[in-house]
């Protein structure tokens, strides 16, 4: 007697798949998920169940529109008619910051609480281009996610629909994960003819076969912006059997079935670490990481304003001082941050008003921060003490320990030479510039005057009035009052009497309207290289002495050579430079050059059309700042480019000349070249790098991922088959790094929002800095032969006209550098130290109190805010194995909760002494709660 055949256990996943704004701008998209959502709000069948793509941004869009719904919305996912979430929004991996991912997961958990609601517990990521090693490894140690789901980028050795995934080898979190062997929509479109539905049934059986070691079969009844199509459970129902069962529900529902028949069959799924970037099975589209790239500019800004400045300058405040947390502003900054991270958004590849309209969202974030930062500031010098001194408190919100350059504001009429700090060790600093003195300057009729008379002391919100002067102005009639005011009162200031004399003034009639001016006394900037604490302020004081001469250290410049204590630089005739690396002995002959090759892809890929051509001319250099601390060399020259590709797109034409200002600061107690390069884009169609050329040739690169850092080869993968061409582009957070091959020297180089970088043949390293191209997407370019979205024309993502200045430092050190000091370079140039002024005043000593200190160098902060009244900070573990280490932490906590998204606690961790022990696990994420 033959064996009985499995049962064939089949689940149906009704779903769509929204991406609020792509070839329609989001209010378009937006009008088609309310008729959607509507829709579902209909469908009353038992067991049916539509799942909205794992995000709860649409439950927001909806209720916006329609808030009358909300009670019936919120029926539909309490009886699971419907599910949403774990996700407020389905970001792109490798754009999206390390901290967008928990605030992410964050806001959605918020949305849950506020509407009562259940949130699908699978990380469902459908489309995403590619998949970053922090995914599981977010999941596994901060969510109760049952599942993680993947689809582009998953390569060849991923042959089963089960495995499991690790963030690396030798990390111990590990995620059950999900292979959609066919894509998210597998079965979307179903016929409503019920023989046709049966039989394509069948195929998609045999389809997913190959990939099942288990009679677990997904069926994703949906896919781009489609509608239900409820009729498919009453055709399951009718195919139901002894070899086969249906079962409607979401990702989750299929994560249980896949669970219950593995342990039920003893199977143990395969164990796969890493990221997912293979080009195999669907298109990567991964040259998204350069177009329109002051998109990513501004994400990066916008993350690093939000997480170094912001939040920690409000958490000191609310911690020190009893300032209430912003918590209402910073949440609203992180909702317009992170609505502009799908992949259809910050990666570039919609039509141009859709990234018009990304703007405004980038701005708002932007302004709250800003305006978030000042307000910290603001109420820290306000709670300070009079004194006869002066000082200022600088911010260092990275985890680097070492040296780090800051700008330091000091008050008016200070000459400082250098810097003190607690320790009494002097370093000297340089002047930068001043701050402009003028607050306030309008000519109106004399009724402002009028109010200012009814001022009851010399404080008007957070300005003191110090001195007020009245004289007639410039013209008849016109009564000029100039008024010095200042965050902290000068001297003495008579309000009565002020207001006394301009009474007779305003009484003689001769006024009809006046000019005041407000003006601040002018600070001036310095900068300086000095020692700062991570994650807390540093206090200095201002010396009009110099430091004291440390041996070694030089700093010689001209226009064409420097000379410093770590390396001889000397500008070729290209306007690159070679570079001698004192330690090692090894030269670096071409740094900084340019390269451009034209175009002829579209906005998802990349197609290399030749010749390539940056040809440099009219170059002019000079030494534009010599100090005691840096030396600035300033170069302009201009880059002859081709202008465009001909019609067909088969070669290059035209001729343009881009003008291209540079400017090198070389440190003289760092061994790091900060660089900016200003430019005015010209040409259509054409890529644009720069390039350092290494004197060696490396198999391995390591690039800054979320959490961590990631190690590749060079190489372009090796396929027989592809979706789209495999390349050597690679994306990257802060820096890579690069160490050659007898592990002697080593280079990092770190960016502000340049995504893209390429070791093309192992031993050139460039970095995209424009991508330029005038196709959404296109159907006839080799590298991917297919379309990749709408044909639609964009002409603004050629970019012409846009002035662009970009931002990266390179340093040359010591192959045996730990990786963590790599970190701390790229930390401490994308996230410079904030400076608070305290002009005749002291700061409350306990902003001097560290929240968290002590921690080893291989555990990384990457947040200090405030959650549910306490102060909450986040760090991970950069280490391949585990790390040990006792912080000490700031009086007043007793205990240190180390915590899920959603608010769960793991582990309570005693403080005794004002020390805790915390233990990570190679490559863990903490979310640490100090009450």
């Amino acid at each position: 007697m033959s064996a009985k055949p499995k049962q064939k256990k089949i689940v149906i996943v009704p779903h769509t798949h929204w991406d609020r704004e792509w070839y329609s701008p989001f209010q378009k998209f937006r009008y088609k998920l309310v008729k959607l959502i509507d829709s579902c709000l209909t469908i009353n069948q038992p067991g049916y169940t539509f799942m909205l793509d794992g995000q709860t941004v649409v439950l927001e869009d909806y209720l916006e529109i329609k808030p009358e719904n909300q009670d019936a919305l919120v029926k539909g996912i309490r009886e699971g008619r419907m599910t949403a979430g774990p996700w407020y929004l389905l970001p792109d991996e490798f754009l999206a910051g390390a901290e967008s991912f928990i605030r992410n997961l964050e806001r959605a958990y918020n949305i849950s609480k506020r509407l009562n609601i259940p949130l699908m517990r699978v990380g469902h990521l459908p489309d995403c281009f590619g998949h970053t090693s922090a995914i599981p490894q977010i999941l596994a140690d901060l969510t109760s996610c049952k599942a993680a789901v993947a689809w582009r980028g998953v390569p060849p050795s991923v042959t089963t629909v089960p495995f499991t995934w690790k963030s690396r080898s030798t990390a111990t979190a590990a995620m059950p994960a999900i292979y959609l062997a066919h894509g998210y929509g597998n079965m979307a479109n179903a016929s409503d003819n019920f023989d046709t539905f049966k039989d394509r049934l069948d195929d998609l059986i045999a389809d997913l076969e190959p990939f099942s070691p288990v009679p677990a079969y997904l069926m994703m009844n949906g896919s781009d912006h489609l509608t239900p199509q409820p009729f498919v459970q009453d055709f399951c129902q009718k195919l139901e059997g002894e070899d086969m069962t249906f079962t409607f529900g979401s990702m989750e529902t299929f994560a249980d079935v896949l669970q219950a028949e593995m342990k039920a069959r003893g199977y143990t799924p395969p164990v796969y670490a890493g990221e997912f970037r293979s080009f195999a099975r669907a298109h990567m589209l991964h040259d998204t990481l350069s177009t329109r790239m002051w998109i990513k500019q501004w994400n990066q800004k916008n993350e690093d304003l939000l997480s170094c400045v912001a939040e920690p300058l409000a958490a000191y405040a609310f911690h020190a001082l009893g300032i209430p947390y912003p918590t209402g502003f910073l949440d609203e900054a992180w909702k317009w941050h992170l609505q502009n991270q799908p992949h259809d958004s910050i990666c570039g590849c919609s039509i141009d008003q859709v990234h018009e309209e990304m703007a405004a969202r980038d701005s708002w974030a932007t302004s709250i921060a800003e305006s978030v930062a000042s307000d910290a500031i603001m109420g820290m010098q306000e709670n300070a003490t009079l004194a006869k001194t002066s000082s200022a408190l600088v911010l260092n919100a990275t985890s680097s320990s070492g040296l780090a350059y800051a700008e330091i504001e000091t008050p008016p009429g200070t000459i400082a030479a250098s810097v003190e700090t607690p320790d009494g060790k002097r370093y000297n600093v340089q002047q930068l510039r001043s701050l402009s003195g003028t607050l306030l300057e309008t000519t109106a009729n004399t009724t402002m005057v009028k109010m200012l008379l009814k001022l009851a002391s010399r404080k008007i919100a957070s300005w003191y009035i110090n001195d007020v002067k009245v004289f007639d102005g410039a013209e008849p009639g016109l009564i000029e009052v100039r008024a010095t005011v200042d965050k902290v009162p000068v001297g003495e200031f008579d309000v009565e009497f002020w207001k006394k004399e301009a009474e007779k003034l305003l009484a003689s009639g001769k006024y009809k309207k006046a000019h005041v001016i407000a003006t601040q006394p002018a600070n001036v900037i310095y900068g300086g290289v000095l020692p700062l604490a991570p994650w807390s302020f540093t206090k200095v004081t201002f010396s009009d002495k110099p430091a004291e001469v440390v041996p070694g250290l030089v700093l010689e410049a001209s226009s064409d050579k420097v000379e410093t204590k770590f390396f001889s630089v000397k500008f070729n005739k290209d306007g690159s430079f070679s570079l001698a690396d004192k330690r090692s002995g090894i030269v670096f002959p071409a740094m900084h050059v340019f390269e451009d090759w034209g175009d002829r892809g579209d906005e998802y890929t990349f197609g290399r059309l030749g010749p390539e051509k940056a040809k440099p001319s009219s170059i002019k250099r000079k030494v534009s700042t010599q100090g005691a601390v840096f030396a600035e060399i300033k170069q302009i020259l201009s880059l002859e480019l081709f202008e465009n590709a001909d019609e067909k797109y088969e070669k290059r034409e035209g001729k343009v000349d881009v003008d291209v200002e540079t400017t090198f600061r070389f440190y003289k107690a760092l061994p790091r070249i900060d660089i900016e390069t200003k430019l005015v884009n010209k040409a259509k169609n054409h890529r644009l790098r720069v390039r350092f050329d290494l004197p060696f040739k490396a198999e391995r690169i390591k690039a800054a991922t979320h959490f961590g850092t990631i190690e590749r080869g060079w190489a372009p993968e090796l396929l027989e088959k592809f979706a789209e061409q495999p390349t050597g582009i690679m994306p990257q957070k802060r820096y890579v790094r690069i160490n050659s091959p007898d592990e002697k020297v080593a280079i990092t180089l770190a960016n502000m929002g340049l995504p893209e970088v390429e070791l093309a043949g192992g031993s050139q390293l460039a970095m995209t800095l424009l991508r330029c191209v005038g196709w959404l997407s296109r159907g006839d370019i080799p590298e991917r032969p297919v379309h990749a979205g709408p044909g639609e024309k964009t002409p603004g993502a050629q970019e012409l006209g846009k002035a662009y200045t970009f931002n990266y430092s390179v340093m040359i050190h010591p192959a045996s550098d730990p990786l963590h000091a790599s970190d701390d370079f790229a930390d401490i140039f994308c996230a410079k130290p904030t400076t608070v002024l305290f002009h005749l005043s002291e700061p409350s000593q306990k902003l001097l109190e560290p929240v968290i200190t002590g921690l080893d160098p291989w555990i990384r902060v990457t947040s200090l805010r405030v959650r549910e009244g306490k102060l909450l900070v986040t760090a991970f573990n950069l280490a391949d194995k585990a790390i040990d280490t006792e912080v000490t932490v700031a009086p007043g906590i007793s205990q240190v909760a180390c915590i899920k998204v959603d608010l769960t606690v793991k582990t309570n961790v005693p403080v005794q002494g004002g020390k805790a022990k915390l233990h990570f696990e190679p490559h863990e994420i903490k979310m640490c709660l100090l009450g």
